[in-house]
C-alpha cells in the first residue's frame, strides 16, 4: 500500500491539488501500517486505501480484456466490512446484491475464484457468496444457458484432473 501512497501524493503535488489535508491523510495511513505488527487488524482508513487498490486493479484488469466501464459491477458487500479482518459471517445482505445483479445481466457465463485456500478467508467467503446466489437461481430458465467457471487465484493450483478447461 506504502507505494501506492506515494504515488498519491506525487501526482497530487504535480497537478497542485495537494493540501495539509491529503499529506495529514497519507501520513495517517503511512503511519498505520507502518505501526501494525503482525495480526493487527487494518484502520477503517488503511482498510479503505486497499480496497480502492483493489478495485482500481479489477478495473485495469476489466480494460485489458476490453470489458466496457458500463459493465463493470463494483460490489461492496457487507461481510468485508463487518470484521476487522474482512472475515464477517456471510449473511443474506451479501447474497441479495449478487442475486440481483445475476437477474440483471443475466449472464451466459459466470467466472469467479473459488481460492477455497485463500488462508486470509476473505476470497473464500466472496467465493462462497456467489455459490449461494448461484443456488438461489439454478432453476430459473436463463441460467440453464449460463455455465459457471471457477478459477483458482492466489492461492492455489487445480490438480490436473480437477482442469475442465485451460487457457494458456
Amino acid at each position: 500500500m506504502l507505494p501506492y501512497a506515494t504515488v498519491s501524493e506525487r501526482i497530487a503535488r504535480r497537478y497542485n491539488v495537494h493540501t495539509a489535508e491529503t499529506q495529514a491523510m497519507l501520513e495517517r495511513l503511512k503511519g498505520d501500517v507502518n505501526g501494525k505488527t503482525p495480526g493487527d487488524a487494518d484502520t477503517p482508513a488503511a482498510r479503505y486505501y486497499k480496497g480502492e487498490i483493489f478495485v482500481c486493479e479489477g478495473i485495469t484488469s476489466c480494460n485489458f480484456l476490453g470489458v466496457r466501464e458500463e459493465n463493470i459491477h463494483e460490489m461492496h458487500l457487507p461481510f468485508y466490512e463487518d470484521h476487522p479482518h474482512g472475515k464477517g459471517r456471510i449473511t443474506e445482505a451479501d447474497v441479495q446484491p449478487v442475486i440481483d445483479l445475476i437477474r440483471q445481466v443475466r449472464p451466459h457465463q459466470i467466472f469467479f475464484a473459488d481460492d477455497l485456500n485463500d488462508p486470509y478467508q476473505t476470497h473464500e467467503r466472496a467465493a462462497n457468496v456467489v455459490l449461494a446466489a448461484i443456488d438461489v437461481l439454478k432453476d430459473e430458465p436463463f441460467m440453464q444457458d449460463c455455465r459457471v467457471w471457477m478459477y483458482r487465484g492466489l492461492w492455489g493450483t487445480w490438480d490436473i484432473d480437477h482442469i475442465e478447461m485451460a487457457v494458456p
